[in-house]
C-alpha cells in the first residue's frame, strides 16, 4: 500500500489528535516567555509526539505492502 492507501484508512480520531497537538504547540508558542523553561519542554514533547504519529505512519505503510 502507497501512504496515500494509508491516508485513506487513517482513522479520524488520528488526524484529530495530530490537529490537536498542533493547535497545543502554536499556543504555547504565543504563551509568553515566562515559565522557567517548562513551556519549551513542553514544546518539545509535542514536537516528539508528532514526530511519533508519523513513524506509526510510515511503520502501517511498510507493513501493509
Amino acid at each position: 500500500f502507497s501512504a496515500a492507501a494509508f491516508e485513506r484508512d487513517r482513522p479520524a480520531e488520528l488526524d484529530r489528535a495530530e490537529e490537536s497537538l498542533k493547535t497545543a504547540r502554536n499556543e504555547l508558542q504565543h504563551a509568553g516567555d515566562e515559565w522557567g523553561g517548562h513551556k519549551a519542554k513542553a514544546i518539545e514533547h509535542i514536537n516528539a509526539a508528532l514526530q511519533e504519529l508519523e513513524r506509526a505512519e510510515h511503520s502501517v505503510g511498510e507493513h501493509r505492502h
